[in-house]
C-alpha cells in the first residue's frame, strides 16, 4: 500500500501488474491565503482581488495534479454542506490588472511561502509564474514542516500562504477554522485578519439558532468582497494498493 504519490510517480504505477490505482476525495483544498497584516502588502484589499484573478485555478489542478481532482470556489470541498457553486475570482488578466492599478502596489517583491510538498511547490512555482505576467514581482521560499510552522505564524514572513489545507464537511467550520480570531494567538485568523464583523458573522453562523439564510449570504458574500483566502482545488488522495484490495 503506498499513498502520498506525486503526479510523476503515479504514472510508474499505472498499467503494472499486481497493483492498481484508486483515488479517494478527500478535504484537503490548496489554497492561497493572503496576509492581511500591516506588514504586507496584501493588506490592500485591490492587490488581493488582483492576486486572486490572476491565478488560475484550472491551471494548478491540470499542472500540478495531472487533472486528478476538482477546482473549487469555496473555502472547502464541492461536496461539503454550504458550499455554493459562484465562479467568483475565476481567472481574467484584464480584471488582476484593473484591480492591480487600483491598488498601491509599488514594485514591492511578494514572498509566496510553502512546505517542501510537491504539489505546494509546485503551486507555489505556477503562482509565481501568473504574477510575473500582470507585473507583480514575487519569489517562492519553502521551509521544513517545524520552520514552516514557526514563520507562519509571523507577519512578517510571508505575503502568500500556498497551504493544503485540511478544511471540512460543513463549509462555515472551514472559515471558522481559518479565520477566527479565538483560534489563533495572533488573534487575527491563519492570515492576521483582525475583522470584528467577519468574526460576528462567523460566530453567528455556527449557532444552529443564528444560522439562517440571511446570515449565511452575509458571512458567503463578504469573505468574497474581502478576498482574504482563494482556494484552488480539492485534492483527491491516490493509493497504489494490491490487486486483491477492494478499496482502502
Amino acid at each position: 500500500l503506498a499513498f502520498s504519490i506525486s503526479t510523476e510517480d503515479l504514472e510508474k504505477f499505472d498499467g503494472q501488474n499486481n497493483c492498481k490505482l484508486i483515488y479517494n476525495t478527500s478535504s484537503n483544498c490548496m489554497s492561497m491565503f493572503f496576509n492581511c497584516s500591516d506588514y504586507s502588502p496584501c493588506s490592500d484589499v485591490n492587490l488581493r482581488r488582483a492576486l486572486a484573478y490572476a491565478v488560475s485555478s484550472d491551471a494548478v489542478l491540470q499542472g500540478v495534479y495531472g487533472g486528478k481532482g476538482y477546482v473549487v470556489h469555496e473555502h472547502s470541498p464541492s461536496w461539503a454542506a454550504g458550499y455554493t457553486e459562484d465562479n467568483y475570482y475565476n481567472y481574467d488578466a484584464e480584471k488582476a490588472a484593473e484591480y492591480l492599478a487600483q491598488s498601491n502596489y509599488n514594485g514591492e517583491t511578494l514572498i509566496i511561502m510553502c512546505e517542501p510538498d510537491d504539489g505546494a511547490i509546485k503551486t507555489a512555482q505556477l503562482i509565481n509564474n501568473f504574477l510575473t505576467q500582470i507585473g507583480v514581482a514575487s519569489r517562492v521560499e519553502s521551509y521544513e514542516s517545524s520552520v514552516f510552522s514557526d514563520y507562519s505564524t509571523d507577519p512578517e514572513a510571508w505575503d502568500i500562504l500556498v497551504n493544503d489545507t485540511k478544511t471540512n464537511t460543513y463549509y462555515v467550520q472551514a472559515l471558522y477554522s481559518s479565520f477566527s480570531q479565538t483560534r489563533y494567538a495572533s488573534g487575527g485568523g491563519v492570515n492576521f485578519v483582525y475583522d470584528d464583523h467577519l468574526q460576528e458573522l462567523l460566530d453567528l453562523c455556527m449557532v444552529e439558532a443564528t444560522s439562517t439564510n440571511e446570515n449565511l449570504n452575509e458571512l458567503h458574500n463578504y469573505v468574497i468582497e474581502n478576498c482574504y483566502v482563494k482556494s484552488l482545488v480539492n485534492i483527491v488522495e491516490a493509493f497504489v494498493i494490491p490487486d486483491y484490495m477492494q478499496d482502502v
